[in-house]
């Protein structure tokens, strides 16, 4: 700990420069300097830290890179179905190219990808046919101009092939070849149109062999748990607009529909204790206390804050 704490002094400096310098000093030799001999007077005089190699995890930071482009399929998914990412979902999943990508990817399910994606549950698949449906086209523009009556025969020749490896070899920049009344032919990648579509349930984002589904069905706990998120993000947003501090404790009362309250019941402590709230409530705002009012499952909700 008071390694990084003295790197991070270091890395602090140029933004923040007084704080850095106080860190550093407070951290070094007690503000004074006087208690190590040799040590800098002051974090801008002394040198830059340098990364040490042994501290590299090349395991780690390739499972990160894997990571970060499961996370950003993951919700390029969600965008799609127009699912917010406060909104959690049952589960996701993720087809890779090999095992390998695949054990990499369990191993930050817990710590990282489940978290940034806001789902229960993550699984990885290993064909993409799990999660859609593969057509090949033949584009007859291309394909027609070139080999001009053989194009039906090429077509039929295709449809005739495993979609999923013909996609895949078309994905990664590869020819495919077919056999044409004893003629083998070439098929070019731009000469022919992969088309995946969702498998239903199910919203889809895909890149470079690697493809992230999202189930798209939100059973009442899901959204009752979506909707106290927003709640929560509200109440937050209202605290901000009031100027109350952020250790401010608060007293809240929500006002909404009868159809909401399994929300209040299920979610109102969670909700209480991300807001700082000493209580949260059912009932109209206390005639002293700052109001907003939300739309959720297409009533209005009223929230109420007043500093405890």
């Amino acid at each position: 700990m008071y390694e990084v704490l003295v790197t991070l002094s270091h890395l602090l400096a140029p933004s923040v420069p007084f704080l850095a310098d106080e860190i550093y000093r407070n951290l070094i030799c007690g503000g004074t300097c006087q208690e190590r001999a040799g040590a800098p007077t002051s974090v801008h005089l002394s040198r830059w830290p340098e990364p040490n190699p042994l501290h590299k995890d090349a395991q780690l930071l390739a499972d990160m890179t894997l990571a970060q482009k499961v996370v950003g399929l993951g919700r390029a998914a969600r965008e799609s179905a127009s699912l917010k990412l406060r909104q959690p979902l049952a589960e996701a999943f993720v087809g890779v190219p090999g095992q390998g990508d695949a054990e990499a990817v369990m191993r930050l399910a817990d710590a990282v990808i489940k978290e940034e994606l806001n789902v229960k549950v993550l699984h990885t698949v290993g064909a993409s046919s799990d999660l859609v449906d593969v057509q090949i086209h033949a584009l007859p523009k291309q394909l027609g101009q070139k080999h001009g009556r053989k194009y039906p025969a090429i077509r039929a020749a295709l449809n005739a092939l495993d979609p999923l490896a013909v996609a895949a070899a078309i994905e990664s920049g590869h020819s495919v070849t077919v056999e044409v009344d004893g003629e083998r032919i070439e098929v070019l990648p731009d000469e022919v149109q992969v088309r995946k579509t969702p498998k239903p349930g199910l919203a889809v984002s895909q890149e470079g062999g690697y493809l992230v589904a999202v189930t798209t069905e939100l059973t009442d706990a899901l959204r009752w748990e979506g909707y106290a998120r927003e709640v929560s993000r509200n109440i937050q947003e209202l605290r901000k607009k009031s100027g109350f501090e952020i250790s401010d404790r608060i007293h809240t009362t929500v006002q909404a529909g009868p159809a909401l309250a399994a929300v209040w019941q299920q979610f109102g402590a969670e909700i209480a204790t991300d807001t700082l709230s000493l209580s949260f409530t059912e009932g109209a705002p206390v005639a002293d206390a700052f109001t907003t009012t939300v739309r959720l499952d297409g009533e209005d909700v009223t929230l109420g804050v007043r500093k405890a």
